[in-house]
């Protein structure tokens, strides 16, 4: 002993030397890695051993009890294999018998030695002794293979270093396989079934021997078995899907393949199943074929059906999302998301009304429980997004209810994903109803877009709807959805905007106690509406509702926080001012029926008293008229016709040629006094716009670009010759202060002071019509002062060519040299 060295004995070196086994394998660095392994091979190992282990307990019993049937039959049937003793003693009792009476003739006695069983007894006992042998020897085996199974497992769980026993299970895994125990095991229950019909086949000659009527019943019955057992073996093979199979069917299963029968279509493919049976089921179970969206239906709609508690519930709304952004397709997605046998939405909406409340839960689960089914809910919306559900539409007005007050709640978690999912559902129903040309989609989409506080996203689309009805547009805004739309479509949202939410909006922007730029819904909303406002005026389905809505228009362009939101709001008033005093010249110009004339001209004066301009020539005065009086309305508008005509009688031949109104206005042949009343008013107008939009210090492109279309709108009418001399001078004072500012900066990157780069070009174009208006002055002391300021511009636009400004001092020039 004392020349074996210890362990712990220090080495020549001074250090002790201790090695432990078990710490050096826990601290391998490949440790991590078996582990892995070994989590995925425990599983896989239990589940074999104890599949193996059951088997084997069915097997054990079933042929415990066959065994005993077998014998018991063995007992009698083994009798027919040798003589019958009875038979000799029968024999001698008869000799006996006739010796007795007399009869001395000879009795041959049967020799014994010389007895040979039939053929029938032969085949009987073969059958019985063959299928007990058989089942005896599935019994024994099946004992060892519980033992070989156990020691598998004791063998591979024993070691507690991963990398020692993920070795260990790796070498007696391919130990198995090589030798094939997966075969031998698999070869019982067919060793089993086969002594089961032989002692069916030896039964039937037993009984055929004694009793053929008995015989034939049971053959019958023993051949419609046989007749199933070997339907069972062979139908897996026609339907994978059946769960009926016998030891026989792997068999049938590889000789299938070797022939090349067993395929599959998958996408218009044929594909060969490969591997095992069960390996070419869950291969199948798992491919696109027809039915596997159904059964996943299925498998979720029993799974929601079990979950009957909200705690139970919540683990799987929360797997909702991963589910969906998980499966390849999305079409089959999609379908699985608005199942109405699979309530999905449904189920996730019970869950997040609990929710609704601030004080229902407490505060983290609250949160986790909102959270988890807003998620479910935006994901369920989302893998619809180009697909309209019947399912989700009918639940969205209870989701609305829900969700729009999470996206105010004081947890700012719940509130951001609150906001998400509303711009998920939002969306969803934009492109519904750009989807699906139908009048009742229409509707119902525009009030779920005003439920989710959205339909200013619509709304903003009716200016390009009037302007360009025939033309692509990017519908909301996304490139994705550029379509042209149907006559049908724009005239649906046109009538029901203009009917109903014009007034809505309007009213809840007016009524908020916000300042419109402090809140950008209720800003965007405004501007949407008052845009949308601007160009219905020149519809005449546009000018039925306007008298309804003009107030908070007005009250905007006077005194609105919001300078944008005003500046959009002159512009529309100042449209709808122009477009009301053509209808009023044109009722005035009218003689043919009074009442309908009168009738017309107290709806003008309804819209008139709330005007921002005390008076706007030939536009009755506000204050000084009864609209509920025809007469002193009749009679005030006699006035101003009158007023018309006597201005109209001082004009000179040439100056009435000039007061024909444009072919491309569209408007009827009016007198002389109407047409100078149209030219004299929309000059006014023009200078009214001016002032309430100029007063602003900020604006925007967009804004400017209104306000051009404001000014263009007015342009066929836009001559400052026939106006007064204030109105003149007022032209001239406007266009000063504003030619000058931009010609110091044109040609110049910076931008002027009402906005950045984007304002600059449409300025310009403002400008150049201003500077056709201004050369239409023709009061004499202000044509040298036109005419200094147009050179002024030019000058102080360093040279620039702008052929406005050029057109504009040629015809000022040329009036005073004709005067």
């Amino acid at each position: 002993m004392a020349d074996k060295e210890s362990p712990e004995k220090e080495a020549p070196t001074g250090k002790p030397n201790i090695t432990e086994a078990p710490d050096k394998d826990y601290d391998d660095p490949t440790a991590k890695v078996w582990s892995a392994y070994l989590s995925e091979t425990a599983h896989y190992d239990s589940a074999l051993v104890e599949s193996w282990t059951r088997d084997m307990d069915g097997i054990l019993i079933f042929a415990g009890l066959f065994s005993a049937i077998v014998t018991a039959m063995i007992v009698e049937s083994y009798k027919t294999l040798m003589p019958d003793p009875g038979d000799r003693t029968v024999a001698l009792l008869v000799q006996i018998s006739q010796q007795f009476g007399g009869n001395v003739s000879t009795v041959n006695i049967p020799d014994i030695n010389s007895f040979q069983p039939s053929s029938s007894a032969l085949r009987v006992n073969i059958f019985w002794f063959f299928s007990l042998s058989l089942g005896l020897t599935c019994a024994l085996v099946a004992t060892l293979v519980q033992q070989w199974a156990r020691s598998y497992l004791h063998a591979v769980q024993r070691r507690p270093a991963p990398q020692k026993k993920a070795r260990i299970r790796s070498y007696l895994y391919q130990g198995m396989q090589q030798f094939g125990m997966p075969a031998v095991v698999e070869s019982i229950p067919t060793l089993l079934h086969a002594s089961v019909f032989l002692f069916f086949a030896g039964l039937v000659d037993f009984l055929y021997s004694i009793n053929r009527a008995v015989a034939l019943v049971i053959l019958s019955i023993v051949a419609v078995g046989g007749a199933l057992y070997m339907v069972i073996t062979i139908l897996p093979i026609i339907n994978r899907q059946c769960p009926y199979r016998t030891p026989l069917s792997q068999v049938c299963w590889y000789l299938a393949q070797i022939l090349g029968v067993l395929r599959y279509c998958e996408n218009g493919i044929w594909r060969r199943v490969d591997g095992s049976m069960a390996q070419g089921r869950e291969m199948l179970a798992c491919a696109d074929l027809p039915g596997r969206k159904q059964r996943d239906i299925e498998a979720l709609s029993w799974t929601l059906d079990s979950l009957t508690e909200d705690s139970e519930l919540l683990p799987f709304v929360e797997a909702i999302p991963a589910f969906f952004s998980s499966e390849g397709g999305t079409f089959t997605t999609s379908q699985i998301a608005v199942a109405e046998d699979l309530p999905l939405i449904t189920r996730a909406i019970g869950l997040l009304l609990i929710c609704k409340e601030p004080g229902s839960l407490v505060g983290l689960f609250r949160r986790k429980r909102a959270i988890a089914c807003m998620n479910a809910i935006s994901c369920l919306y989302a893998r619809c997004s180009s697909d309209f559900s019947k399912i989700l539409s009918t639940h969205e007005a209870l989701i609305c209810s829900a969700l729009m007050p999470m996206t105010r709640d004081e947890d700012e978690h719940i509130a951001t994903v609150a906001g998400a999912t509303a711009e998920v559902i939002v969306e969803h129903v934009q492109r519904s109803v750009i989807c699906h040309d139908d009048g009742q989609m229409t509707a119902w989409a525009m009030d779920a877009l005003h439920r989710w506080e959205s339909l200013e996203s619509l709304v903003e689309m009716i200016p390009d709807f009037i302007r360009s009805p025939r033309a692509v547009i990017s519908s909301f805004g996304r490139e994705d959805l550029a379509r042209m739309h149907s006559p049908t479509f724009i005239q649906d949202v046109v009538r029901i905007f203009r009917c109903y939410y014009l007034y809505v909006l309007l009213q809840s922007c007016q009524q908020s106690q916000h300042n419109l730029d402090s809140n950008g819904i209720l800003r965007r909303r405004a501007l949407a509406c008052v845009k949308a406002m601007f160009y219905l005026a020149g519809t005449p389905e546009g000018r039925v509702v306007l008298a309804d809505t003009r107030t908070p228009i007005v009250h905007w362009a006077e005194r609105c926080d919001s300078a944008v939101v005003a500046q959009y709001a002159t512009c529309t008033v100042t449209r709808m001012t122009c477009q009301v005093q053509r209808d009023l010249i044109q009722s005035l110009a009218c003689r043919d029926d009074v009442q309908d004339r009168l009738s017309n001209l107290v709806r003008l004066a309804l819209y008139l008293r709330d005007l921002r301009a005390p008076r706007i020539r030939p536009l009755p005065p506000p204050a000084a008229i009864d609209i509920g009086n025809y007469g002193h309305l009749e009679e005030h508008f006699e006035e101003e016709v009158a007023r018309m005509k006597q201005l109209s009688a001082g004009l000179s031949p040439g100056d009435v040629d000039h007061l024909r109104l444009p072919e491309n206005t569209g408007a009827p042949e009016l007198p002389v006094f109407a047409r100078l009343a149209l030219y004299r008013g929309h000059m006014r107008i023009l200078l009214q716009f001016l002032d309430g939009f100029g007063c602003r210090t900020e604006t925007t492109a967009d804004a400017l670009e209104l306000a051009h279309d404001t000014i263009h709108s007015m342009q066929p009418y836009l001559t400052a010759r026939y106006s007064c001399h204030s109105d003149q001078d007022r032209l001239l004072r406007h266009c000063r202060e504003l030619f000058l500012p931009l010609a110091a900066v044109k040609g110049q990157t910076t931008a002027m002071r009402p906005g950045g780069n984007g304002v600059n070009d449409v300025l310009q174009r403002i400008i150049a019509m201003l500077l056709i208006v201004m050369g239409t002055i023709s009061t004499s002391d202000l044509m040298q002062d036109t005419k200094g300021l147009i050179q002024e511009y030019l000058e102080a636009a360093c040279g620039a060519h702008d052929g406005a400004a050029v057109d504009a001092l040629q015809m000022v020039s040329a009036r005073m040299t004709c005067d």
